[in-house]
This record gives C-alpha cells, structure tokens and sequence, in this order.
C-alpha cells in the first residue's frame, strides 16, 4: 500500500512540476541591485561594443517605482547599434514564453528601437519587433522567403509609455504579438527554437537632439503546457481509487 501511495505522490509532483514557469522580471530598481549610471556589468547586464552611446540606468521617466532603463541620443556616431543584453537565463524546456516590457520614444523622425529575444545556446533568433523611424511597428517572420521585416500596420505611440507583450508558444508553433494590450500579429515559430535566454534592447543611434528610448518592467515567463484534460481526468481517477483502498483498511 505504501508502495502505491508513494508512486501515485511521485505521479502528482511530476503533474505539478511540468506547469512550473521560469520568471525574470526587472524595474531596474536599486532594491534589485542597480544603480544610477551605466549599466554594462550590473546584473550581468553588458553593452554593444563600439557604441555610439551607453544605455544608462536613469531616473528621469520611470514607468513605475523610481529607475528604468535608457537608450540615449547617440551623439555624432549614427547607425552604430547601441543597447543592452540582458544577463544569460538557464529556463528550461519550456514550451511557452511570454516577455512584456515598456517602452517610451521621446520622438519620431529619429531612430530605430528594437527589442529582441534570442537563444545563444544554439545561436539562433526567437523573435524581434522594431520601432521604426517613421512610426511603425515591425515584427521579423518567415513568409516564405527568409526572414524579412514584416510591417504589422500599427503604429506606435510617441511620448508615454507603451506595452509590448510578446507570446512565443513551442508546442503549437507560433509567436503572437500585442501592443498595449492589442493584438497586432501572430505567425508561425519562424526559426524553429526551442528555448529562449537572452532579451535584447537597442537603437540605431540615430536619434535626434534630445531624444531617447527608455524600458521598464521587463518580464519574461517561460510555461510548460498544461497537461491534457485526458491527463487530469487520469490523474483524478488514481486519487480516487487511493482516497477508496485508504477507506477499505
């Protein structure tokens, strides 16, 4: 009896540990270990090399609480990639990723803000959206032909903050993306990755006077799927028939 009750117990952890999620957030908060200046070695944090300017941790606009990440006007050195890499994560074999931050472009007219996610393992490209220029979104797919910018029609807001959340789901191939809260694409899991470990954030460094790209809340999620309601509904019947052998002693 306690032979069966230990393997239905093991059964139930292993049920209960497939839908444990991976959880990185950030607000670059000092009470997380950031301080005001750049950010390239705090958190493991780094830079581009060559930048035209270094991404600084700033209080000047946080979204909430009192600092936030900050892509600065690049000075003189335009086109040169400017930006941060977040610290490697170890997720796991997750099967469903959801990263969500805020974003704020003082300006348009200026430059090219880009949030990527990446898996350097396998060096390979998960996902990336591009705020462009000239006011549009952009998201990188596969439609046959390589992967290619791909304008999702919307465009984003000047001034405020934003939401840009981004859902990339293994198990079902596909990737979906949202702007404050709406839905302005989906497509196919164009590069065939199955883990994610690294957020990237970056301009072009063609900024105009004054201008700047700042980044708060950054959160990414990874989610093992849920098992079947086939699976549940197994699992349900094996406490049953242990809660009825412990009434039968």
């Amino acid at each position: 009896m306690k032979i069966k009750a230990l393997a239905f117990a093991s059964l139930v952890v292993a049920a209960v540990s497939s839908q444990a999620a991976f959880t990185y957030s950030t607000g670059f908060e000092s009470s997380e270990g950031f301080t005001v200046g750049a950010i390239d070695g705090q958190n493991g944090y780094t830079t581009f090399t060559a930048a035209a300017a270094v991404p600084v941790i700033s209080t000047a606009n946080a979204a909430s609480g009192s600092q936030h990440l900050r892509l600065p006007q690049g000075g003189s050195t335009t086109g040169t990639l400017s930006g941060a890499f977040s610290s490697v994560f170890t997720p796991g074999a997750n099967d469903v990723y959801t990263l969500s931050l805020d974003i704020a472009i003082s300006g348009d007219l200026g430059a090219n803000y880009s949030v990527v996610a990446q898996d350097t393992v396998a060096s390979l490209l998960n996902f990336r959206v591009e705020f462009d220029w000239q006011g549009n979104i952009f998201v990188v797919d596969d439609l046959g032909l390589g992967a290619e910018y791909v304008d999702t029609g919307v465009s984003w807001t000047v001034g405020g903050y934003n939401n840009l959340t981004v859902v990339q789901d293994i198990a079902n191939n596909t990737i979906s993306y949202s702007y404050n809260g709406s839905s302005i694409y989906s497509g196919a899991n164009w590069n065939g990755n199955t883990s994610l470990n690294q957020i990237v954030m970056f301009s072009d460094s063609w900024q105009n006077p004054g201008e700047f790209g700042d980044i708060d809340n950054v959160s990414l999620v990874g989610t093992d799927a849920v098992p079947e309601p086939a699976t549940m509904m197994i699992l349900g019947l094996a406490a049953t028939a242990v809660a009825a052998r412990k009434r039968r002693k």
